[in-house]
């Protein structure tokens, strides 16, 4: 299929520093759904539906803003529910 504006301007976005590494490292398409992993020098990427979902660079931020403010909210937290959080980022943050 032909490229469309949103993939030249994804492709040209993630290709602005020419000297940096990148690696498509798997890729998965459905069919209402792509997702692709990329390495990036010293970072990973999740993108799905050429959207960037999480960054190895600055994912503990976002986890940082979800965890924390419950944490605050909470008088005494020592029993803590973590729904989903498969990929273990928020037990970190809860943890710390």
């Amino acid at each position: 299929p032909p490229l469309t504006d949103a993939d030249l301007r994804l492709y040209f976005h993630m290709m602005a520093n020419i000297s940096q590494n990148k690696v498509l490292v798997d890729s998965y398409k459905s069919n209402i759904s792509k997702a692709e992993i990329w390495q990036f020098d010293d970072s990973t990427r999740l993108m799905l539906n050429n959207i960037v979902m999480s960054d190895s660079r600055d994912e503990h931020i976002y986890h940082e803003m979800l965890v924390i403010p419950a944490l605050i909210a909470a008088e005494m937290p020592r029993n803590v529910l973590i729904i989903g959080g498969g990929e273990g980022a928020s037990l970190r943050e809860v943890l710390k």
